[in-house]
């Protein structure tokens, strides 16, 4: 399957951020700075710099694949931290009023488009080839579905870790919360291990 036809958006964070995410929702780097939420942070400073200087730290981003470029760097440069992926359906995120930008939001200047039209625009041919040799290709890889709301728990299809240690925080973390106990137990059954979107 192709990623165009595929069901998911996906975020990258560490798993320390969890308790804060299913207490505050997944919210834009300048909700968390004039929040002042305590939050592992492990982008770039540059590419944080880039981001406010085009408007985007008002939103909430994803991929649309694991294992972008981006999560690769991320993992590798922070073999420290134990990370996770928190997964929305992609149609969730149409229905709620996500943003589309078709390629790396830092490549020129980034247009934000409503949904369909962002989606339609993505080149998914070049995306699918995985070849990041290309730079076009790798940049294309790095084009991001965006809230320009707050993320709520109860929108995450599901959250995906490495192993089954990192299940059996990210467990505990949902119990320890104050989600509705209907709530607590569809992400308890949601978490999803899966190696292969995470870097050895």
């Amino acid at each position: 399957m192709g990623l165009r036809d595929q069901v998911f958006i996906y975020h990258l964070t560490a798993i320390s951020n969890l308790e804060s995410i299913l207490e505050n929702g997944l919210v834009s780097r300048k909700r968390i700075q004039k929040k002042k939420f305590n939050y592992c942070n492990v982008a770039d400073l540059e590419i944080i710099e880039k981001r406010m200087s085009s408007g985007l730290e008002n939103y909430v981003p994803f991929h649309w694949r694991s294992k972008t470029p981006f999560a690769g760097d991320v993992m590798k440069h922070n073999k420290e931290i134990e990370f996770c992926y928190i997964l929305i359906r992609r149609a969730v995120a149409e229905a709620n009023g996500f943003m589309v930008i078709p390629t790396h939001p830092l490549h020129g200047i980034p247009e934000v488009l409503d949904y369909v039209t962002g989606f339609n625009t993505i080149n998914w041919e070049l995306m699918d080839t995985r070849d990041y040799s290309n730079e076009e290709c790798k940049e294309t890889s790095m084009a991001e579905c965006l809230s320009p709301k707050v993320v709520s728990p109860k929108l995450f299809a599901s959250i995906c870790v490495k192993n089954i240690n990192s299940k059996n925080k990210v467990y505990n973390i949902i119990l320890r919360s104050s989600l509705p106990p209907d709530e607590k137990e569809r992400l308890k059954n949601s978490i999803w291990v899966n190696p292969a979107f995470f870097v050895k």
